[in-house]
Formats: structure tokens, sequence, C-alpha cells
């Protein structure tokens, strides 16, 4: 959701062109989340196979959290930053 708002954003204060290319950033994230999430059901899907009794700790894919990224910012000039760098990217 929050890369939606992003786009939305970037297409109400940006030009077309720079939409287009965000938009075509957004597909290509899409993809490589989309077979992520496929993955991990291989991962899953594995799992289970060994030991049935770990089903019910499994948690199922479409609520499944992943943290991709992790970022330590020490001080307000750092996300001083970073908060410019994200906005104007």
């Amino acid at each position: 959701m929050e890369w939606l708002l992003r786009f939305n954003y970037l297409a109400a204060t940006t030009s077309i062109s720079s939409v287009v290319n965000c938009n075509a950033q957004l597909f290509r994230l899409f993809s490589v989340l989309c077979q992520i999430h496929k993955r991990v059901g291989e991962i899953q899907e594995n799992v289970l196979k060994q030991n049935k009794l770990l089903k019910p700790s499994m948690i199922a894919l479409p609520t499944l959290h992943l943290t991709l990224f992790v970022m330590h910012l020490s001080d307000d000039i750092q996300l001083s930053r970073y908060m410019n760098v994200y906005i104007h990217s």
C-alpha cells in the first residue's frame, strides 16, 4: 500500500516521464516481490512435506510479513538525509 501512496504522490508532483519511470520501477519491484512470495510458499510446502505437524504454526502467505531491509539512522541529520532522498527518488 505504501508504494501505491508513493506512486500517487509522485504522479501529482512530477512530470509524466518521471511517473512512467517510477511506474516501471514499481513494476520491477512488484515482480521481485511476487517471486519472493512464490519461493516462500515453496519453502513452506517443503517444510510441511518433512513434518506435517508444523502446519498449525505456518503463517498463511497472504498475511506473511518478511523484512527485506533494515536501516539504522542514528541522528536527525541522517534521518533528514534519508527523507530527502526518499521523497525525491
